[in-house]
């Protein structure tokens, strides 16, 4: 670093970069706080001197205004904090709502005041995300969804509340005394204990979406599908409670195609003929899959020791293990059926468009015909007029 001084002020050179004596002057504060310098300056005082400048430079810069790229980085902090101060002017809830990772946009006050209910009440310190998705489907308003949630909340605990309203958030749409209700349906319709129906909701929040009447017509179908006895039926359910929401069809489509495969092997027939209410309920968790498991093994014929609780109660990865070759037969077979499934998807638009084309050049050509006809009798008027 290398000093020069002039009449002016003091001025630096620093990397080659030289400011004039015009762009470092010093004000006359400068120069009452510093001596006067000679014009030579001795080897000995030149250090002093460059501190001295640097000094001046720095209480230079220091004194200027914040450039134009420092007051555009702050525009948005203030700008957020005026919307935060608009919030706040705004928010009339009684729960106050506490900064989090949030879902919630800024400006989504509806959102943000069922977030700090979720927080208040629920001790949750955020809205879950599925909450946060099906939002647009609660046509509840926040101080129904208020009274709700915290009868809920004295009535089977927060945890429990929680749970139920993460799995199924449309349940936000109820009153408290329609959810006791229904719980004495289900209490009388399965015989249960009042301490046994907490269970069944964190298994199937769903039934409390459904009446009365739904639910007995939901059990009552269960020994159209299955030959099982009430006591039977009634285990299932305690098992399986979402077999009470599944649709009639669903579940008959389901069974009889276990039954169709279980045919195929006397030993999986008399497993299904004395099928229990637990091995049913395993089955219809994921039907899907275990249906997928029985048709590979009916038709490559592999493991014929195998009882039906040996191909349905192994995991996923426990099961595949033991048969390398189901991992490939299985992807094979998804890709047939969803190309035959888009096939029959493109099928069935090519043919309401014919239909539709159809129906419109019908439409055309009736209005052509009514147009021709009114064309003739307009002639024929024209020529009796003339005849006259």
């Amino acid at each position: 670093m290398q000093a020069f001084v002039s009449s002016g002020g003091i001025g630096l050179c620093r990397h080659q970069n030289v400011l004039s004596p015009s762009q470092c002057s010093t004000s006359s504060r400068h120069a009452a706080a510093a001596p006067a310098v000679r014009s030579s300056v001795s080897g000995s005082s030149t250090s002093g001197l460059q501190i001295r400048c640097q000094a001046v430079a720095e209480a230079d810069d220091a004194t200027e205004p914040p450039s134009a790229s420092r007051q555009f980085r702050r525009q948005p902090q203030q700008q957020h904090q005026q919307q935060q101060q608009q919030q706040q002017q705004q928010w009339t809830y009684k729960y106050k709502w506490r900064p989090c990772p949030s879902c919630c946009a800024a400006d989504d006050l509806h959102c943000r005041e069922v977030e700090a209910l979720i927080q208040n009440v629920l001790s949750f310190p955020n809205m879950p995300a599925r909450i946060h998705k099906l939002l647009p489907a609660i046509t509840a308003d926040i101080n129904s969804m208020t009274r709700f949630t915290e009868s809920m909340a004295s009535h089977f605990g927060k945890e429990l509340t929680l749970c139920y309203i993460r799995k199924e958030p449309r349940l936000l749409n109820l009153d408290f005394d329609t959810v006791l209700n229904r719980c004495s349906s289900m209490r009388e319709l399965l015989g249960i204990r009042d301490s046994d129906i907490p269970q069944m909701l964190r298994k199937c929040p769903r039934l409390l979406l459904a009446d009365s009447q739904a639910l007995k017509a939901a059990y009552d179908h269960i020994p159209r599908v299955i030959a099982f006895t009430p006591a039977l039926v009634r285990a299932l359910v305690t098992k399986y409670p979402p077999v009470l929401v599944m649709s009639p069809q669903r579940l008959a489509a389901s069974v009889e195609r276990l039954r169709q495969l279980c045919y195929t092997r006397e030993e999986w027939a008399r497993d299904f003929e004395g099928i229990t209410p637990s091995l049913l309920a395993y089955f219809l968790r994921d039907a899907t899959d275990q249906l997928m498991r029985l048709e590979y093994l009916a038709s490559t014929g592999e493991r014929p020791e195998w009882q039906l609780r040996e191909v349905m109660k192994p995991a996923g990865r426990s099961f595949r293990s033991k048969l390398r070759n189901f991992g490939q037969w299985e992807l094979r077979v998804k890709q047939r059926r969803a190309q035959a499934k888009a096939a029959a998807a493109a099928a069935q638009q090519q043919a309401a468009q014919q239909a539709e084309a159809a129906a419109i050049k019908a439409e055309l050509l009736a209005v052509e015909e009514a147009g021709g006809g009114a064309g003739k009798q307009q002639q024929r008027q024209q020529q009796q007029q003339q005849q006259q």
